[in-house]
């Protein structure tokens, strides 16, 4: 992980510092490119941890839009019901009270 490769290359930096050099020069140097690669791998997981957390709020979102939309389409089709069923009523109501004044009319 992060923290051994950080281990083993304070160890090699050490190492070549001891022994001095052209080597100890390009084995700081390889050393400094590999923390400096470390720490963007860090950043790339922390941003992509970010994007993670910022589309799973998005999609949550979504979800509870369709959940509100469907429950919306829900209530008016039952008002829509409702309006029909009671029109009707009403129209039997009529017909009836025609049928009624028609009988009485005989």
């Amino acid at each position: 992980g992060p923290r051994g490769s950080a281990a083993a290359l304070g160890e090699a930096e050490a190492a070549a510092s001891r022994l001095g050099g052209p080597k100890a020069s390009i084995v700081r140097q390889q050393a400094a490119g590999l923390r400096r690669a470390e720490r963007r791998q860090v950043a790339i997981g922390r941003s992509a941890e970010r994007n993670a957390e910022w589309s799973e709020r998005v999609h949550a979102l979504r979800r509870e839009r369709v959940r509100e939309e469907l429950v919306r389409a829900r209530r008016a089709r039952a008002a829509r019901v409702e309006a029909h069923d009671d029109l009707e009523y009403r129209r039997l109501s009529a017909q009836a009270l025609a049928a009624e004044k028609e009988r009485l009319r005989l």
